[in-house]
């Protein structure tokens, strides 16, 4: 099977990547210490076609929407169309109240820490929280709201009783 992983904490804690490779899936993991630019992009476009895409979600409503935010898109584009089946894992910690209520999450809790993760020189990770930044490594530039499945995507999301990612 050809596996795509988004850019997720929660799927790498879990250690499911783990235990696809030692069933001898092909992984599209743009994480992998040593890639070239050029891997990176091309893997991130493998993602979008494969037959399963792990990920996680930033924020899941009471009302069940998923709201997720990109720097790139490539995580978001595959969970709206491409890969035959999509795998979304979210820890309880991630739940919120509105739409509102996660994208105010995601910009002022999970963003700073990824970006701080990631080595990523943008304000939010300086100061912990979202200043409307105008950085060329700004990390939240795409907004997705998942109100419903789309029509031609078959997604399954798995709600874990712990805490998980940011």
């Amino acid at each position: 099977m050809r596996v795509g992983v988004g850019g997720s904490q929660t799927i790498r804690e879990l250690g499911i990547l783990e235990k696809l490779e030692e069933q001898d899936n092909t992984i599209y993991n743009h994480w992998k210490p040593g890639l070239s630019k050029e891997n990176v992009l091309e893997i991130r476009k493998s993602q979008m076609t494969s037959d399963l895409f792990l990920s996680s979600v930033n924020a899941l409503t009471l009302n069940g929407e998923l709201v997720n935010i990109d720097g790139i898109g490539n995580r978001v584009n595959s969970t709206n169309f491409g890969p035959r089946k999509v795998i979304l894992v979210a820890g309880y910690n991630k739940i919120v109240d509105d739409v509102q209520e996660a994208i105010h999450r995601i910009k002022n809790f999970a963003a700073p820490l990824n970006a701080r993760r990631l080595n990523i020189d943008v304000p939010c990770a300086k100061v912990g929280k979202c200043v409307d930044c105008s950085s060329p490594n700004r990390i939240c530039r795409v907004i997705v709201i998942h109100e419903r499945r789309p029509s031609l995507t078959d997604i399954l999301v798995i709600l874990v009783g712990e805490e998980l990612g940011f």
